[in-house]
């Protein structure tokens, strides 16, 4: 599956090459500003604290007491961020101002759409870069580390960014959780494969339906021919599905990951391991 990093990675290490990697204390909204005419992207000093100020929290949250287990988290978090970005410059997505242009043209999907696609991307290339320096050959290592990424990329994209009151966003942070479950279940052998949707694979984005306007759980597969993740319409126990929309940018993260198990347990995408 290593070889799945050689288109993205080839344009972001032909840009790395062309341009300085810098940080800026300047504010702005966006994550990072790419000057052409210098050959330089700085990253926003504020966005990386805050992608310090969750993982720290997030350590706390699961348990980390050991300070170089704390500090590696961080760093992968922020290396994945970085990543992240540069996936945009290579998507054509350098600039804010491009930022409206697509909701105008595209309301609601365009940006979820960008991101998720980032969001795999960076996930696979940190998982992958984790394994070399853990010295990690086997390929459930590195299923399971990218199922860490996955994770990170949930707590970037909906603690970071603030995700509660914006469903677009919502859509793809929740899509991440799906994948990191499936992608676990995957790894633990307890992944049900033929309810699954064929086109499904591990790096598939994935955006989940917005379940404050449908009573039933379903997410869109981003990959190929694009489709639906389960044949499943059904209305949940306990209101599982609201629940878990409701959770999205709330802590304990663990909570969401154990709504989005729930739910894969119900329609029957994943086994009891």
């Amino acid at each position: 599956m290593r070889h799945d990093l050689a288109y993205p990675l080839m344009g972001i290490c032909a840009l790395i090459d062309r341009v300085d990697v810098d940080v800026s204390s300047e504010l702005g909204e966006d994550a990072f500003v790419l000057d052409e005419d210098n050959a330089r992207v700085a990253f926003r000093v504020g966005v990386i604290e805050r992608v310090v100020r969750e993982t720290d929290r997030f350590a706390d949250e699961v348990g980390y007491s050991d300070a170089e287990e704390r500090l590696r988290l961080v760093q992968r978090a922020v290396n994945q961020f970085v990543v992240h970005e540069l996936v945009h410059i290579k998507q054509n997505f350098p600039h804010f101002a491009s930022v409206q242009h697509v909701k105008d043209g595209m309301p609601d999907y365009g940006v979820p759409m960008l991101d998720a696609a980032a969001d795999v991307v960076a996930a696979w290339t940190c998982a992958n870069v984790e394994c070399e320096r853990l010295e990690a050959r086997a390929e459930n290592d590195l299923l399971l580390e990218y199922v860490n990424a996955l994770l990170l990329a949930y707590l970037i994209g909906a603690f970071v960014f603030d995700v509660r009151g914006r469903p677009p966003k919502i859509q793809r942070a929740l899509g991440l959780v799906i994948s990191a479950l499936l992608v676990q279940a995957l790894a633990s052998g307890t992944l049900n494969r033929q309810v699954l949707f064929e086109g499904w694979r591990e790096l598939s984005p994935v955006l989940v339906l917005d379940l404050e306007k449908t009573s039933i759980f379903n997410a869109f597969v981003l990959d190929g021919l694009p489709g639906l993740l389960v044949p499943t319409y059904e209305v949940l126990r306990d209101d599982l599905a609201g629940r878990f929309w409701r959770s999205a940018g709330t802590a304990p993260l663990m909570a969401t990951l154990q709504l989005g198990s729930e739910i894969l347990l119900e329609i029957d995408a994943i086994a009891r391991g």
